[in-house]
């Protein structure tokens, strides 16, 4: 039945080709013919002089238009529309009427012009251009000019073709409606939802086990030198255990017969999303988070997000310019909002502002095409808490070493409460006890974090009977950016390793351009006090790019002061240049994509170089690389010559050192990998990426031949990266078919979109094509979706007409998905039947466009015809959907009645007047 009517449609289609094609030379037929000499003539022939005619015109950003031209077959001479084109171009303009002139700004604000119709003459900048009277045309709706003036003053190029009437432009300029056009189209690219974004429906939620194998990074390095061989290595692994994710480093080293092995951070972690009194309980080797870190055996408990928070505060930013003018507002570059000033200038962006740094930039486009840029730059740090928000952190255990050194093992208890007082206020308390130290007191501190006018950030740490600290830092919108920070001691506690009463640290960046090129200065230095004597640090750095090459200066000392006397230490001076070749056809091929580098020291006090080295870098074939590092130490006069080479498969990643040094010869070899256990299909998936700690999805997309919905033996895998990811990840479909995704966050949620266009076969559609999953720790989750036809529905639409359904041909059906974001509208065919294709399974309703049952006085008794689309491997198919119109109730039938004869009717004469007033547009138009 369906391949029977899909015939016929074929069929029908193809006659339909057949005489458009065969009417085609009929309809193109024009001057050509006769030669295509005398187009204008042959225009004069067809069209009254004078008249107007509508020309097609197609641009980028205008899109396909009718403008009106004016033809003097006189003087045999198209002219063209000035306001309307420059409308359409967005070229900012206007027209005076009363003086016959056009003027505006061409292009810039600053190019202004004005046009001359009556004095036919042109000023452009100052710049005046003189044409002949023909050369213009004043119209009742425009004012006209020919293509010859464009072309002399505003380097536009038009081109007319009569025979198709058609105008065509070209110009190396860049219209305003160009620049519009894609100002536009990257507002429809705006991503502000992002930061914000909504999950999709949660399909595959947090699985736990009580045990799940997992993943297994490792590292071995061997050294073979005459004097001492030797190898190391280490091992992290991590499982799914009881529901949480375990992980530790196992660390090993081979020298001669010396066998050292330990372990480092062995830990478990339980973890619960979404809840804000309680987020992870940890235990094992876990690190503090006081004002100093250290190393315990215990456990910890936090409400911490695991997904750390993107969201600050809303924030507010408004301003006013001229009125009715475009602002878009750009968040680290990227377009995230766009308003048009309001008529009194007013203008007003609200947006969720994230942590870190972010660059604020205002683009402001005025009607007279003026534009404006204002930028701004926000710091918020990651200690900062939104307004009424608390975190907590609890740790309690058994120092692994204390202070650096091998003493004995001291119990710590250590707690801190965080608050979010204002959105520009963030406050923090904290108490910390360790067995036999500070008197067997709690050590007991403070700090508060604030962010005044927006771009300063202050921050104070109170910790008495140890230190105050005091911090001031700024980053402006041009990139220079100020630290300063402020530390008093009250003791020598272990706060104080050196003693020291105050230390100052000082930093400050400035960019700015010298001869074109960009520079970029940095100063910064330490100065601390201990007792009567002080040790000052300090260094700057100055860089520059001249092309290719990138030119650096450094320069660092030491300043002592004792006994008032101030003392230098060794001052250096190091210099370097590095440049990339390109990888154009100019280059030989063996220096395209080499990175050189060339770096030298000079020592102040000795007056002398002290070490000059030259570096190289290629790539070889984008999996591997080749290092060669060679130089000279003038102080030890030794010579030194590295060579490495990398290999960055994607199972492992080797590297490969020989160092020759006066003496000396060493070679070292290094593998770094990871494996990761996939089960159902169990397989060892090796990756050259660390992945413990992380975790992964095995995506199975597949045909279901038996229409279960789950992957059974017999259906078909589909190899293809035919998803999308809202995070960064790393996708590869093994040799299973299977698509692997690596380098997720554990704990986190994904969002996952099917891509139809990536699959082999466009007529497959998803079960699901849009849903979220919460990855699961040290291990890959397992994600089936499976695949199914589209469908195809047919049917006919009929209309009641005097008590019989008839086909109703023209009509407009609309389809819409109920499950589904389906919608399309299609047309059926004159004989009233009507089929759609490509149908993704799921439930939907048909109707008549309602406009036109308006039209028609009728209506759908039923209403929308519902009707679904199941999901089977081979396709649904739907047929004799028909869709039932009656008329409306005050619609009558047509009454066919007898015509009877009549008395003939008798027409008065027409009066014509003996004299015609002329219209003066004919006598103009008479040669």
């Amino acid at each position: 039945m369906y391949e029977t009517r899909k015939t016929y449609k074929n069929i029908f289609f193809g006659v339909l080709v057949l005489i458009v094609c065969l009417s085609l030379p009929l309809v193109a037929y024009s001057d050509d013919d006769a030669g295509g000499a005398n187009t204008g003539s042959a225009w004069a022939e067809m069209a009254p002089q004078g008249d107007e005619v509508l020309l097609t015109f197609r641009y980028r950003g205008v899109g396909n238009v009718y403008v009106t031209g004016l033809y003097d077959f006189a003087v045999d001479k198209m002219f063209l529309p000035v306001s309307e084109l420059f409308s359409l171009l967005q070229i900012y303009h206007e027209v005076s009427p009363g003086d016959f002139t056009l003027s505006g700004a061409f292009i810039t604000p600053d190019n202004l012009f004005r046009i001359y119709f009556n004095q036919q003459q042109v000023i452009l900048g100052d710049r005046a251009f003189t044409f002949e009277a023909d050369d213009f045309r004043i119209g009742e709706m425009d004012l006209f000019m020919s293509p010859l003036v464009f072309e002399e003053v505003f380097q536009m190029f038009f081109t007319i073709n009569m025979n198709t009437l058609t105008l065509a432009l070209e110009t190396e300029l860049t219209m305003p409606v160009e620049e519009r056009t894609e100002r536009e189209r990257a507002r429809s690219l705006i991503e502000a939802r992002e930061v914000t974004r909504e999950f999709f429906p949660l399909a595959h939620d947090r699985q736990r086990r009580v045990l799940g194998m997992g993943f297994a990074d490792y590292n071995i390095t061997g050294s073979f030198s005459s004097e001492n061989p030797n190898m190391g290595y280490s091992v992290v692994g991590g499982v799914e255990f009881l529901g949480g994710d375990l992980q530790g480093t196992v660390f090993g080293n081979y020298s001669g017969d010396d066998h050292m092995i330990r372990t480092s951070n062995l830990r478990w972690r339980y973890v619960v999303r979404d809840t804000p009194w309680f987020s992870t309980f940890s235990a094992g080797q876990l690190p503090t988070t006081g004002l100093m870190v250290r190393n315990i055996r215990g456990a910890s408990i936090t409400n911490a997000p695991i997904e750390p928070r993107r969201i600050y505060e809303t924030y507010i930013l408004d301003g006013n310019t001229e009125p009715d003018s475009e602002v878009e507002l750009y968040l680290n570059n990227r377009l995230v909002d766009f308003r048009r000033a309001d008529p009194t200038g007013y203008y007003r962006f609200e947006f969720p502002l994230t942590y870190g740094t972010t660059q604020l930039t205002i683009n402001i486009y005025t009607p007279t095409g003026d534009t404006r840029t204002i930028d701004r730059r926000l710091q918020i740090p990651f200690t900062f808490l939104p307004a009424g928000e608390i975190a907590y952190n609890i740790q309690g255990g058994f120092t692994e070493t204390f202070l650096g050194t091998t003493e004995a093992e001291r119990m710590l208890i250590h707690g801190d409460v965080s608050m979010g007082v204002t959105n520009w206020l963030t406050a923090k308390i904290g108490s910390e006890y360790i067995e036999d130290f500070n008197e067997g007191r709690p050590f007991t501190y403070g700090s508060i974090s604030a962010r005044v006018l927006s771009q300063y950030l202050v921050n104070a740490d109170i910790a008495p009977d140890a230190f105050y600290r005091g911090i001031v830092s700024v980053m402006y919108p041009t990139g220079r950016s100020l630290s300063l920070q402020f530390t008093h001691y009250d003791d020598n506690s272990v706060f104080n390793p050196t003693g020291a009463d105050q230390d100052v640290m000082l930093s400050f960046f400035t960019p700015f351009t010298l001869f074109n090129m960009p520079m970029g200065f940095r100063v910064a230095g330490d100065h601390r006090i201990i007792g009567s004597n002080s040790i000052t640090r300090y260094r700057s750095d100055l860089n520059m790019r001249i092309g290719r090459m990138n030119v650096r200066f450094n320069y660092r000392d030491v300043l002592f002061y004792s006994d008032n006397d101030y003392s230098f230490g060794q001052g250096q001076v190091a210099g370097s240049l590095t440049y990339t070749f390109m990888r154009s056809p100019g280059v030989p091929v063996f220096a395209r994509g080499m990175f050189l580098r060339a770096n030298a020291v000079y020592s102040i006090p000795n007056s002398k170089l002290e070490l000059v080295e030259m570096q190289l870098s290629r790539s070889i074939r984008q999996v591997s690389r080749i290092n060669l590092n060679a130089g000279y130490d003038i102080r030890s006069a030794r010579h030194f010559i590295r060579l490495g080479f990398i290999m960055d498969l994607n199972s492992v990643r080797s590297t490969s050192t020989v160092d020759v040094t006066s003496g000396r010869n060493t070679a070292r070899q290094n593998f770094r990998g990871s494996l990761g256990f996939d089960r159902n299909p169990d397989r060892i998936v090796t990756s050259n990426r660390n992945q413990v700690g992380r975790a992964g999805a095995s995506v199975i997309l597949f045909v279901d031949n038996n229409n279960t919905g789950t992957f059974d033996e017999g259906d078909e895998i589909i190899p293809a990266r035919a998803v999308r990811l809202d995070r960064a990840a790393q996708m590869q479909v093994g040799r299973d078919g299977i698509l692997r995704i690596t380098q997720l966050q554990s704990y986190f949620q994904y969002n996952m979109e099917v891509i139809r266009g990536a699959l082999p076969n466009p007529l497959l559609v998803p079960a699901k094509d849009k849903f979220s999953f919460v990855a699961d720790p040290n291990q890959y989750k397992r994600i089936v979706i499976p695949f199914y036809r589209t469908g195809i529905i047919d049917g006919r639409v009929m209309i009641m007409r005097q008590d019989q359904l008839q086909p109703q041909g023209g009509i407009r059906l609309i389809v819409i998905g109920i499950d589904n974001d389906f919608n399309e509208v299609i047309r059926n065919f004159a004989d009233g039947s009507y089929y759609a294709m490509d149908m993704p399974p799921g439930r939907y309703t048909i109707e008549v466009d309602p406009s036109q049952l308006d039209f028609l006085n009728a209506y759908m008794p039923e209403g929308p015809v519902t009707f679904e689309i199941r999901a089977l491997a081979d396709g649904d198919f739907v047929e004799d959907l028909d869709i039932i119109i009656m008329p409306g109730p005050d619609v009558e039938e047509p009454v066919i009645a007898e015509v009877q004869p009549t008395e003939p009717i008798t027409v008065p004469p027409v009066v014509v007047p003996d004299t015609i007033t002329e219209d003066p547009r004919v006598a103009e138009l008479e040669p």
